[in-house]
């Protein structure tokens, strides 16, 4: 803490001394020839009381307006107005939620043929027969998929799953025709579409996994039948052990279809006999995942976000203190537009100018509460040293965050964050990128724990009072010090000489200490400082080197510091022992 001892004690001190010595020469005399010019005067001297101005922790502090140190408003943050805090958004980065789209390698489907009743000319316009049913395999596998999948409910699919109809004979080479009614049905875990147009024309869906003809369909040798049908979606759930996403990065679906309905010929088309196999062809082109419901464990890459300490007051970082700020806190808002809650963890690492980094974990890996980000939506989450209820904002506590603070950092640094997808159901878009956005903000106010130790040195020099002209070895300051500060200051003084150098057979005295107080409950204490000189003589002090040790009062552990706090030294009171020998040689 600064105080002005030049302009009060020194002051003092030379204004007195110089009208003591006026007193005692007479002018009448011509005092310049080899005459020894020194007086002496008496045996105790006492200078008149005086007292500083209020020295107040504004002036004490001088914080540039870029400080990350600022004084708040009336109940901002849960404060008093003018109540000092620590004040620091973090430098974040956006982060991506994204799982690719699943490209399925390995498809494919096959043909088949199935032996017709033969057709035999009859009465009518047609001959119609029943054919047996056909079975063509679908098959979907592929034993790289990324293991970000972790379990399958339901998937949702892009499969182009072409079905094509058409017949051989080798005594028939006219037109067939596929009958109105004839279906395909695949497996009753799958959901397909009739994919285009011109499909949709002869096809209609009459459930999730039946395709049938709606009216009659004409097919030749070198005209058949070509449907674009589309996959859609499985039920994962209900598919037979070995299918599905059966083993970490193992998926694989296998349907067999199977067809059946009429086929018939035109009467006027046939004379005699007709034998045809009917042929059914299943042909994939492309396969992919696009969604799934299930739980999935996206890969998450969250870059370290910095919370660079500005302007700070050096003595705050001096290696001796201890601030054991009583409740720091960090806010985190966490903008998630993923359908997953996510889990956090990571490590806050504070940087020092004087001593070794400091680590501390957060999350339920560091052994803290667990720490989650709902899932489309917007959480608010505060991290601090002791319990604190805010509405609408979890709260973490983590007693190890003042650690990080002990003394104020250059840089805190929240790294090696670890974002996990809570391990339950959701839906989930393949090759979407959906946005983690975290913004954080440091809020560390200035109020301290039981462990507080703060050490200041300050030096007052060049006072330039001309003492060397004054032989005197003792000097005893006695004074009154108003304080509401909440802290117990112990002072230490070393004289120092012009050169700036501890003044070695100069010894500073000190009784009393400074009590705690406050703005409400202010203390007043009393102190004497005695400057003892064992070569009897303190013409050599040119200033002095202030020492202050700040410790935490238990009554007042937790009260912020605060701008209006102030020290003010009343009855100031100098009294040079042993008398003053005044050298007037020059």
């Amino acid at each position: 803490m600064e105080i002005p001892f030049k302009s009060t004690a020194l002051w003092l001190l030379g204004g007195a001394l110089i009208p003591m010595a006026n007193s005692c020469v007479d002018h009448d005399y011509d005092l310049t020839q080899d005459i020894d010019m020194t007086v002496k005067v008496g045996e105790t001297l006492n200078i008149p009381a005086s007292s500083t101005d209020d020295i107040t922790l504004n002036q004490i502090l001088d914080l540039e307006s870029t400080s990350s140190i600022k004084t708040v408003e009336e109940g901002e943050y849960g404060l008093k107005a003018g109540d000092y805090v620590l004040l620091q958004e973090g430098d974040s980065k956006p982060a991506t939620v994204t799982i690719q789209k699943v490209v399925i390698k390995d498809i494919e489907g096959n043909t088949t043929k199935t032996v017709l009743p033969p057709f035999i000319s009859a009465q009518g316009d047609e001959i119609i027969v029943k054919a047996d049913p056909s079975f063509n395999i679908v098959s979907l596998q592929d034993d790289d998929v990324t293991t970000e999948l972790v379990s399958l409910d339901e998937v949702e699919l892009d499969v182009d799953l072409n079905f094509n109809i058409s017949y051989m004979s080798s005594d028939y080479y006219g037109v067939a025709y596929i009958k109105q009614g004839y279906t395909a049905e695949f497996d009753n875990t799958w959901t397909l579409r009739v994919e285009d147009a011109a499909s949709a024309e002869y096809l209609e869906m009459v459930s999730h996994n039946v395709v049938r003809f709606k009216k009659d369909y004409a097919i030749s040798p070198n005209s058949p039948m070509e449907a674009k049908l589309k996959l859609v979606n499985v039920d994962c759930k209900n598919l037979p052990a070995g299918q599905g996403l059966y083993a970490p990065g193992h998926f694989k679906l296998n349907s067999h279809m199977e067809s059946n309905g009429d086929i018939s010929i035109k009467t006027s088309d046939l004379a005699g006999v007709a034998h045809l196999d009917l042929v059914t062809t299943t042909t994939l082109s492309q396969a992919k995942i696009v969604a799934v419901t299930g739980i999935v464990d996206p890969v998450i890459n969250v870059k370290p976000t910095n919370f660079a300490i500005n302007d700070i007051p050096d003595f705050l970082s001096e290696p001796g203190n201890n601030l054991d700020v009583e409740n720091p806190q960090i806010y985190v808002t966490v903008r998630n537009n993923s359908s997953l809650s996510l889990k956090i963890n990571g490590l806050l690492t504070a940087s020092f100018k004087n001593k070794p980094d400091k680590t501390i974990g957060i999350g339920d890996l560091h052994g803290t509460a667990e720490i989650l980000a709902a899932g489309n939506a917007t959480t608010r989450i505060l991290i601090s040293r002791r319990p604190t209820a805010i509405s609408g904002v979890t709260n973490i506590v983590v007693e190890e965050l003042g650690e990080i603070i002990s003394s104020v950092p250059n840089e805190i640094v929240f790294h090696d964050v670890d974002l996990k997808a809570i391990r339950q159901t959701h839906s989930f878009v393949l090759g979407q990128s959906y946005e983690y956005k975290s913004d954080y903000e440091a809020v560390i106010p200035l109020a301290f724990g039981s462990e507080m130790h703060l050490e200041y040195t300050k030096e007052e020099k060049d006072w330039d009072e001309n003492l060397d002209k004054y032989n005197f070895n003792q000097i005893q300051i006695t004074t009154k010090v108003d304080n509401t500060v909440p802290l117990d200051l112990t002072p230490e003084v070393v004289a120092l000489d012009h050169q700036g150098n501890d003044i070695a057979n100069v010894t500073a005295e000190i009784e009393g200490m400074v009590a705690a107080g406050s703005i409400e409950q202010p203390s007043s204490s009393e102190l004497k400082i005695v400057l003892r000189s064992s070569a009897d003589n303190l013409g050599q002090l040119d200033g002095v080197r202030l020492f202050f040790k700040g410790e935490a009062n238990p009554q007042f552990v937790g009260v912020n510091l605060n701008k209006d706090q102030k020290l003010k030294f009343n009855e100031i009171k100098l009294t040079i022992l042993g008398g003053v020998i005044i050298d007037l040689n020059d």
